[in-house]
């Protein structure tokens, strides 16, 4: 049986890859996460539509994204956006509880990146 959080994770993948291949009409907003919000390994190239806040870690790694515009605001525990195509970090979350790890990415500089 399927939990709530597995749910929601399987259901905003299918909305970001609609969203990717113009599909989708409507865009579903999640505004907080509690836990752990995972969208990595999905050839993303928009976090449009992504979370505004999270409790725990998130982690888009291993995608398309050149940014990080429309990435929470705040992630409780660490940010994951390694292995992307990111030049810049403008849009990275302003506040990370631990760990924030950018690397493998084509970054410039490390302007935008949480205090």
């Amino acid at each position: 049986m399927k939990n709530l959080e597995q749910i929601i994770k399987e259901e905003y993948r299918k909305i970001l890859q609609e969203q990717a291949q113009n599909r989708l009409t409507k865009t579903l907003k999640i505004r907080k996460i509690h836990g752990d919000f995972e969208c990595d390994g999905n050839e993303l190239t928009s976090l449009k539509g992504a979370p505004s806040s999270v409790g725990g870690h998130f982690d888009c790694s291993d995608n398309n994204l050149t940014s990080l515009e429309s990435a929470p605001s705040s992630v409780g525990r660490s940010f994951n956006c390694f292995y992307n195509k990111l030049t810049s970090l403008k849009g990275a979350p302003s506040s990370v509880g631990s760990r924030f790890n950018c690397s493998n990415n084509n970054l410039t500089s490390l302007e935008g990146a949480p205090n």
